[in-house]
């Protein structure tokens, strides 16, 4: 069994809001999970099951957050929804609104040579 984690309202707090309101369902999954094993009292085995988390994943992100705190469990794994071209989102779009591509492909050739980073047709559909 893990130690408990012992954490301030502040910390909590953060937790349980961001836990609703991160845009990654994934990442709200490890936030929710360190939630509950903070202020639950509850066997990890039971949060696991409450919350539908693996137990090493669990254990995984309890060592994170002690180790590294709340930022670092948004950068783990899977699931960050953190993309090279999010810093370079409001110059694409700004670009797209002066010069709107007249295609999937256009949009593609214009983001590369804006930013250099290359995507897919695929990927540009879906900006």
């Amino acid at each position: 069994m893990l130690t408990k984690l012992d954490l301030s309202s502040e910390e909590l707090n953060k937790l349980n809001y961001e836990s609703y309101y991160y845009p990654c369902p994934i990442v709200q999954k490890r936030l929710h999970s360190i939630y509950i094993e903070a202020v639950s009292g509850l066997s990890n085995e039971k949060v696991c099951n409450l919350t539908g988390a693996h137990r090493n994943s669990l254990k995984e992100w309890i060592q994170i957050y002690e180790q590294n705190g709340f930022d670092a469990l948004l950068q783990v794994g899977y699931g960050t929804n953190t993309s090279l071209l999010e810093n370079e989102a409001g110059c694409i779009k700004e670009l797209f609104i002066k010069q709107p591509p007249r295609s999937i492909a256009e949009a593609g050739l214009k983001i590369k040579e804006l930013t250099g980073i290359e995507r897919s047709h695929t990927d540009c559909g879906n900006l």
